[in-house]
């Protein structure tokens, strides 16, 4: 009967130990891939089937002499074995637990073994097993482990932000540069959605753009997202749909181009084109006002020169005065043109420099009122400096000095004979404005809309018949500006004006 069994392949290994033995049963777990084995209650191995013995490694005569399973495991396991076999035999339940084996050639595998108790009569018996041999699947596990070892390296390597999101919108793969960019461990966002990260009225529209992607199959949109840093960023987000064949569930593989430095620096180039186109069209009018402006004044100086030139002998001295001081006044009105288009071309190019300091603004005012007073009192002007006293400004004096003269003979010029001219102070959330009111003709509105426009503005006399460049209000609100202040007017026909500029206040 022995010979026969051998003959056929089958491998008991002790049938005096091996309870209602059966050929039968024998022959039949000799064809199963997996290893099934047997142990008495002492632990040795009274049944092995050809996979089993395939896998431990052992012929069925050699494993007839290990006396015990435990001889099977390698040494640093086997206390582990035995606890577990301990627990059991209380217990009375199944385990399962991964095991390395020492085959008989020496080598090693890792084995994963079902175990369950033989109860006989309500008494441990012995044990059933099934054996599963892990080379393989050790090996795919480390192929897999090199693989999402290598795509980490990989992902982690792209410098913009890669993410991979589930069917429920939550962050399954974060790479280093996501991370960076939500200020968030990987702890905190992996398994988390847009909702926990961002406010609600922003992660409603990321969601409503994931749907369409898990929809359509893809998306790029361009957003604005707030970083750690609390730094709102422009970026431009692509989205992919991907579905895993063997499970049938859906992912969104996407990654992130962050284009804020892009936007900024053709924001940057906006300006600087427009810049450019203001600067061209600022020349044109530059020459505009020297082919006009400063033309016309030289037709009246050529023509009265031209008469004291061909008839000086035959006018009286009343005239020859006359002409002399309309060659005068037409002269310096071009001297002051003049003076004023480089004061412009220099702020223009940025060649002109600012000294800041620290200014008395009341004595500054007063200055200006003094050297003004002669042209005020004939006019019989009243001016008068109401400008707190002990108060200081940050300012260039040369531009200030400038922008005082400016206002302030305008105020003389367009007020009538007799009127008052009053200069004001109010300080302001660390500003100092300046007031300068007159009770003059006024302006309309037509003209205050053209009042600091380059090639709109117009030259008009004041109300003794001054002249003036047309170029003073614009110098003014240049400077201004380039102090960090603002120039503003009202004005009603025929009733008065009032300039007003602040400066940053000095402490």
């Amino acid at each position: 009967m022995d010979k026969a069994n051998d003959s056929a392949g089958i491998n008991i290994v002790d049938k005096k130990n091996l309870p209602h033995y059966n050929p039968d049963f024998q022959e039949f777990i000799d064809f199963l891939p997996e290893g099934i084995y047997a142990t008495n209650e002492e632990g040795k191995i009274v049944l092995a089937n050809n996979a089993a013995l395939k896998i431990f490694g052992y012929e069925k005569k050699d494993l007839e002499r290990v006396n015990n399973v435990f001889d099977l495991i390698v040494p640093e396991e086997k206390e582990m074995m035995r606890k577990y076999r301990e627990d059991l035999v209380l217990s009375k339940k199944p385990y399962k637990a991964e095991y390395h084996v020492k085959r008989k050639d020496g080598s090693v595998i890792s084995v994963l073994i079902h175990t369950t108790p033989i109860i006989k009569d309500d008494k441990f018996s012995g044990t059933r097993g099934v054996v599963l041999d892990l080379t393989e699947r050790k090996i795919i596990e480390s192929g897999l482990k090199a693989s999402n070892k290598f795509l980490d390296t990989t992902i982690n390597a792209m410098q913009e932000p890669f993410f991979v999101k589930d069917e429920n919108h939550k962050w399954v793969i974060l790479n280093d540069a996501s991370i960076k960019m939500w200020g968030h461990s990987k702890e905190e966002l992996i398994g988390k959605s847009d909702y926990d990260i961002f406010p609600k009225e922003q992660a409603d529209v990321f969601w409503e753009k994931d749907d369409y992607v898990f929809k359509k199959g893809y998306n790029t949109n361009i957003e604005e997202i707030t970083d750690s840093s609390g730094e709102i960023r422009t970026i431009i987000t692509s989205k992919v749909r991907y579905t895993d064949k063997s499970t049938g569930k859906k992912y969104i593989v996407g990654t992130i181009h962050d284009i804020t430095d892009i936007r900024k620096a053709e924001n940057k180039l906006k300006e600087y084109s427009l810049e450019l186109e203001e600067l061209n069209r600022n020349k044109d009018k530059f020459f505009s006002i020297i082919a006009h402006d400063l033309r016309n004044p030289f037709t009246g100086i050529f023509g009265f020169a031209s008469v004291l030139n061909e008839d000086l002998d035959n006018l009286s001295k009343e005239e020859i005065k006359e002409y002399v001081n309309y060659i005068y006044v037409g002269t310096k009105n071009i001297f002051d043109l003049i003076e004023n288009l480089l004061a412009w071309s220099r702020i223009q190019t940025g060649k002109i420099s600012i000294l800041p300091e620290k200014i008395d603004i009341h004595k500054k005012v007063q200055e200006m009122v003094d050297i003004l007073n002669a042209t005020a009192l004939n006019k019989r002007i009243e001016v008068q400096n109401n400008v707190e006293k002990d108060l200081f400004v940050m300012g260039d004096v040369f531009m200030l000095d400038s922008i005082l003269q400016n206002l302030l003979s305008n105020a003389i010029k367009f007020t009538n004979a007799g009127g008052n001219v009053k200069i004001c102070s109010e300080s302001k959330n660390g500003l100092i404005e300046i007031s300068i009111s007159d009770n003059g003709i006024g302006i309309s509105q037509e003209e205050i809309e053209n009042l600091f426009r380059l090639g709109r503005q117009r030259s008009k006399s004041g109300t003794a018949e001054e002249k003036g460049t047309g170029l003073g209000l614009i110098l003014c609100q240049e400077m201004i500006n380039k102090l960090n202040g603002q120039l503003k007017v009202e004005s009603v026909k025929n009733h008065g004006s009032t300039f007003s500029f602040t400066l940053p206040e000095a402490v």
